[in-house]
């Protein structure tokens, strides 16, 4: 599932409605604004590992006006996009989840059995989605990414916005990012965006980068 999709899923006996609007969703708004950042910043081409760079950078910075507007840290945050937006089933049936449209911390666990599926985002490289429908995985992929972000962010403690949000900005716009950019560059470009920035962070960064697997 990604941003965009329709907003009505159709069965052979019925038409159920999946999504309330999309802009009522802080978090949803931000990640679509981001997206024009990270063109203008980064022009990370929308395909493979930098589409899903691009998607993961949304995700992240749309995560964190959402904390940020809510006033919660790294510690307490929900880590969900799009929580408010997925409608779900009434009654909810033994072995569904609904809970969002992604979820940083936990990809693949935002939403379990739903009549249009599960939530196919990997949380590690080792099960990177390389299927060339969405352009190569750009919205399932970017789960490996969020994953890193979150334990980062988790691992430094306080909000998230304070050192792990400015490390992956400056990281993004300020680095010479190539737009082909792979998992791994952006991995030694964040670590050399901490070490400048934040350098008591960096073994946090490193641990969560090992733990997705993008060495």
């Amino acid at each position: 599932m990604r941003f965009g999709t329709a907003l009505k899923w159709s069965t052979a006996t019925a038409t159920v409605k999946i999504f309330t609007k999309f802009p009522e969703a802080v978090d949803v708004i931000g990640h679509e604004m981001t997206h024009g950042v990270t063109q203008n910043a980064s022009a990370l081409i929308y395909q493979g590992e930098p589409g899903a760079l691009n998607e993961h950078l949304s995700d992240v910075f749309g995560s964190l006006i959402k904390q940020r507007l809510k006033g919660q840290d790294a510690a307490s945050a929900s880590w969900l996009i799009g929580e408010s937006v997925i409608i779900a089933p009434d009654p909810l049936q033994a072995g569904q989840v609904c809970r969002g449209v992604r979820d940083l911390l936990h990809p693949g666990t935002a939403y379990v059995n739903l009549a249009f599926g599960s939530d196919p985002q990997p949380d590690c490289y080792a099960n990177l989605n390389k299927d060339p429908a969405d352009n190569f995985g750009v919205h399932i992929n970017s789960g490996i990414p969020n994953r890193a972000f979150a334990m980062y962010a988790i691992a430094i403690g306080g909000n998230a916005w304070d050192i792990a949000g400015k490390v992956w900005y400056q990281a993004a716009t300020a680095s010479g990012l190539p737009a082909k950019a792979t998992f791994s560059q952006f991995r030694a470009t964040t670590l050399a965006t901490a070490q400048a920035m934040a350098s008591t962070t960096v073994p946090a960064l490193i641990a969560a980068w090992n733990a997705v697997g993008v060495m």
